[in-house]
């Protein structure tokens, strides 16, 4: 679930950005589907709203699955890990305590930095090179798709609640309120 670039504006600036190599790599890489195809595990590409205008443009394997009309409440029940670059769908998914992964390799993100800082308060580990990512991903197979200790006790600490009942809070203070 990569997030949009704001400054590619046109076919063309899409089609010669290293967002769209990126993509296009790692939708491909053979390495990955055999591995994902040897552990009964399907690659799910869900695109950016914005992406949907050039996605014809992406040469995407046939073992992937294109995302267009699911929901991302289903995507995030039925999925074992979570890649993405800097879209806040990690927040939703990392509630779940399953394995997040950023995939970071270029330098080009629009927004300034916030308060979040994905290296210190993350819920998985920021990688910026393709075949380090392959390699993660096998880790989290390899461990049952797992998420880590460590990003287990992020989650916990960023999160106040995990007990299922932040619709009766938000229920109870709109009546209150």
């Amino acid at each position: 679930m990569p997030t949009w670039r704001l400054q590619l504006e046109s076919e063309d600036l899409f089609l010669n950005s290293k967002y769209y190599e990126t993509l296009n790599n790692f939708l491909n890489n053979k390495e990955l589907l055999e591995l994902l195809n040897k552990n009964d595990y399907k690659l799910v590409f869900k695109p950016h709203a914005e992406l949907m205008e050039y996605l014809d443009l992406l040469n995407v394997d046939n073992d992937v699955y294109i995302s267009i009309n699911e929901s991302y409440q289903d995507l995030f029940n039925e999925s074992a890990i979570l890649i993405t670059d800097y879209s806040s769908v990690f927040f939703d998914f990392a509630y779940l305590k399953k394995p997040v992964i950023y995939y970071q390799d270029n330098n080009d993100y629009h927004y300034d930095e916030g308060y979040f800082d994905y290296e210190t308060m993350g819920f998985g580990e920021v990688i910026s090179d393709e075949n380090l990512l392959i390699e993660k991903i096998k880790f989290y197979l390899e461990n049952n798709c797992q998420m880590e200790y460590k990003y287990k006790c992020n989650v916990e600490n960023f999160f106040k609640f995990n007990d299922k009942k932040n619709c009766e809070r938000v229920y109870n203070w709109i009546l209150n309120n």
